[in-house]
Order: C-alpha cells, then structure tokens, then sequence
C-alpha cells in the first residue's frame, strides 16, 4: 500500500488518505473513477482528488470531490492533457483536525480523440520587433521553425561557418561591464499542432499554474485544410522567469463538439538576451566581423543571425547564421567568426541579432530570447 503524508493546516489530530485507484502508473482514459480511502471515516466531511505534473508542489487542478463513503471521484480525463507527466492526489479534510494529503500516484492520460500538439514556445522579443514589421501574428522571428531547433542538431554545411573562440576580443571583455540598455519587451507564447481530421476549428488554452490545468480558452480559430497550424499570443503580463502550460483541443461537427485535450506543452520565458560586440553602427573595415554576446541564465545554446537587412523583415535574408531553415548548430560559445573561406562582405550596412535557446528534457527548443536589433557597417 502506498504510504500516507499529512499536512497540518489547522488544530487537532491529522487525516489521512490514501489512493485505491487508479494503480500507480496506471493509463487511464474517458471517464475514470478515482476512488479514496480514509481510515477516520467518522471525522471526514470532503474528500477534494486533484492532478498535477509530475514532482509539481501547487495544487494542479480540481477533479472533484465526494463527501460520504465510499469517497469516489469521477474524472473527466479529457479535461485533462494528454500523455505522460501527471499525477494524482486526495486531501482529507474535516472540522477540528488538520487536513491529511494522500500520496501522489503518477499515471498517463490516453484519450484516442486528443489532438498532437507540436510544440509550445515562449518568445522574449524586443517590443520594436512586435510592432515592426515582423508582426508576430503573421509568422515568428526570425522566419524559424522551433520544431526543427534540437539540442542535438548539427549540419556539417552550417558547421564551417562557426569558429569558437577561447579567448574574447577585448572589446568583448570590455562590453561585460558596460550598463546594460534598458527597453521595452514583449513575451509571447505560440502553439502549433498537427491538423486533426474533421475539424472545423481548434480552441487554443492557456494555463499558468500546472501542467494539468486549470485551462483557459485564449482563443477559438477556425482549420486551415492542410498544414501545421499555430497560434502565437502576447502576455501583457508577463515576465521572464514564468512558466506557461498549452493544449489544443479540435472541435468537430460544425464546432459543436470539442475532443479531449492534446499533449501538454510547458516553457519559461528567459531572461533578457544582450549582444556585446559590434556596438551598433561599428564599422567593420575589412567585411570580416566577429559576434559576440553576452551568456543568458537558462539559455542552453544560442543562434546568431547577421542579414542584408533588418533581420525582423519578412523579405530579409540570413546571409550567415547558425542556423540554416533546416538544423541549426548548438552553438555554446559566446561569440562567432565570419568564416575565412567565405568572401568578405560587400560594402553597405547589415543587421544582426543573436538568440538564446533553452531546451526541454526531450531536447526540443521551448524557448528563445532576442536581443536587440544591431547594425555594422562595412566601408
């Protein structure tokens, strides 16, 4: 039997709980009975069973509660997203004792009508980047495809345009003690998922406190016939260091029907990213420049981008960069080489930014933080 942990939040002898069912590690689906156990039958008035990811210490969301034996609950598992990462809990409680918490018994939603969501990411965007002409709602920055950023990836094509330097440039070394700019942010999340057969629309939730809810519908669009779709929303109030949690859900039969939740996406905003050298509008006088920035807590790796023009513009093109529409490399160093096999760039004026990257445990890219667009110039 699993063992019992008690809380104290009130006077007098604690409560206990134990989970009957589901099993640990048990696949549940449709609607499942979650059945309690309590030994002090005649002290316990409620009975709250509650799901939450995995190792999680908040509440998570509520399933339901039972206020007489037997103490079963039932769950609505399509409420729930689908997949691996949940877990499941009873809290005891009653008048003049402290409530009793039950252990956590892990288990895998598997609803068959769940959509796949493909991915969720949060965006730290200099806030002129979003009102430019990027426009966030259209695309991403910078014409990337997350699903294709991988903690593993590598192409020997993009490889030989990135040298790793073990000692930085003075000017390097020097911007690390300049004050850092202070501007305007806007934090963004986006899903995309694969098309779900038959559906008319999709709604899009959002939540901020679990992996396992409670969602908010943020938005309901209609299907697009083929292809991934996406959804990308500002959070005005958000900050980085906060975690966001994302389903999909497909709606059937002109809209009147929703399936059950999709996988779960979860990722944290980083922190903001800072370039170090070129200062903006340097000249670089013999088309040969070196990129650095700073390192970003949290940040895995990092992408750099120097375009023909602002990088953010739609027609804008990636003239070197870590990363080539297809793989990117994990670059881990702090700063990049223009390669020496590599013509020198032509007289005129180029954009460039770089990107810190943070992955998740399945080593796919959940988050990336923009710094500061910035120009060079070569004579």
């Amino acid at each position: 039997m699993l063992g019992v942990f008690t809380s104290c939040e009130q006077s007098g002898p604690p409560l206990s709980a134990v989970i009957v069912t589901p099993a640990s590690n048990a696949t549940v689906s449709g609607t499942t009975a979650v059945q309690v156990s309590v030994p002090d039958k005649a002290t316990v008035t409620s009975v709250r069973v509650y799901a939450r990811g995995t190792g999680e210490k908040g509440l998570g969301t509520l399933l339901g509660s039972a206020n007489r034996a037997p103490y079963v609950v039932s769950w609505a598992t399509g409420s729930t997203p689908n997949g691996d990462g949940l877990e499941v809990y009873a809290v005891a409680s009653g008048p003049g004792s402290s409530d009793g918490m039950s252990d956590p018994v892990p288990v895998r939603v598997s609803n068959p009508d769940a959509p796949a969501l493909n991915y969720l990411v949060a965006y730290n965007l200099p806030a002129s980047v979003q009102a430019g002409s990027l426009g966030i709602k259209a695309t991403r920055p910078p014409r990337l495809n997350p699903a294709l950023v991988h903690a593993d990836s590598t192409s020997s094509a993009v490889q030989t345009q990135v040298k790793s330097s073990a000692v930085l440039s003075p000017q390097f070394v020097t911007s690390l003690t300049d004050p850092l700019p202070s501007e305007a942010r806007d934090l963004t999340v986006e899903w995309a998922w694969s098309p779900y057969a038959g559906a008319n629309g999709y709604d899009i939730l959002l939540s901020k406190t679990s992996l396992a809810g409670p969602f908010t519908t943020v938005q309901s669009q209609v299907a697009v016939p083929t292809g991934t779709q996406k959804f990308p929303l500002p959070l005005a109030d958000a900050k980085p260091g906060d975690r966001v949690y994302g389903v999909v859900a497909a709606l059937t039969n002109n809209a009147t029907d929703r399936s059950s939740f999709s996988n779960a996406g979860a990722a944290s905003f980083l922190q903001n990213q800072q370039s170090a050298s070129p200062a903006d509008k340097q000249v670089v006088s013999d088309g040969r420049p070196v990129l650095s920035w700073l390192p970003l807590s949290g940040a895995d790796a990092y992408l750099f981008f120097l375009c023909n023009k602002t990088c953010s513009d739609q027609d804008a093109t990636d003239l070197w960069s870590s990363y080539n529409g297809k793989s990117f490399i994990s670059q881990t160093t702090l700063s990049a080489f223009y390669p020496a096999s590599w013509q020198p760039l032509a007289s005129g004026t180029y954009s460039w930014w770089v990107a810190g990257v943070k992955y998740n445990n399945q080593s796919q890219a959940v988050a990336f933080s923009y710094s500061s667009l910035r120009t060079l110039v070569v004579p």
